[in-house]
């Protein structure tokens, strides 16, 4: 099943996505977005100000609150449904072959999760086998973004069960993959592109006066070495868990 991630209110990307749906006659459906704007949510007591503000020097916007929510209950749905699905968002760039493409890429058996779109930011990856046309790559620095992506039950609980604690935006969150225990791998060539015609909905980030800068670096660098020790404990790329 593929679910479209969309504000109700988001008539123009709306009207956009299932105007692409109809042209490659494939069936979705719409996954209505928390708007953060509005109403709090109760998963947003998961939010970490103090956490986000030491690592980061700025606040989480109330857009990035609602898109992490959206995101988390679709991984319930999925464990709910007990099987995979396909999540897009509704700014989406579908390929004119989207309906043959995403057939053949649900046929691949034996990958828990996989990123659907094109590597826009050209993150380094390493290439573990080419099946049915495509070239499975595990990313060595995540590729941020949710534009599009496939999930498995098994890759949803683990995303649930290491996200009890919000401090980073959830394409952020989902890059770290030493954090949250799901492989960073996708497909080329991508069936989404991550480009977008609209702009975002999540808002502009509230940025201290002050931030500390040496605080983010060396959050930067703790990464940086997480992901590292990740791939020297996890050298058999070629393993599907």
């Amino acid at each position: 099943m593929i679910y479209v991630i969309s504000l109700i209110t988001a008539v123009d990307r709306r009207r956009s996505i299932t105007q692409q749906f109809d042209m490659v006659d494939t069936n979705f459906k719409f996954f209505d977005a928390i708007d953060g704007r509005e109403n709090p949510h109760p998963l947003f007591e998961k939010y970490n100000k103090k956490k986000r503000l030491r690592y980061k020097g700025c606040e989480l916007t109330k857009g990035e609150l609602g898109c992490f929510a959206s995101h988390y209950l679709l991984w319930e749905k999925c464990i709910q449904l007990n099987k995979p699905i396909v999540v897009i968002e509704d700014d989406a760039q579908l390929e004119p072959e989207f309906k043959n493409k995403i057939k053949t890429i649900l046929s691949i058996k034996g990958y828990e999760y996989l990123r659907l779109f094109v590597n826009g930011r050209y993150r380094p990856f390493t290439k573990i086998e080419h099946i049915h046309g495509y070239d499975i790559v595990q990313y060595k620095r995540g590729p941020g973004a949710t534009r599009a992506y496939m999930i498995s039950p098994n890759a949803a609980q683990k995303f649930i069960d290491a996200a009890q604690e919000w401090y980073l935006p959830v394409d952020d969150y989902m890059d770290q993959f030493w954090m949250n225990k799901v492989a960073c791998k996708g497909i080329m060539p991508g069936v989404v592109k991550n480009e977008t015609e609209f702009d975002s909905c999540i808002g502009q980030l509230n940025k201290k006066d002050k931030v500390n800068r040496v605080t983010r670096e060396l959050y930067s660098l703790q990464c940086a070495i997480k992901r590292r020790l990740y791939f020297l404990l996890n050298s058999s790329l070629s393993d599907r868990k």
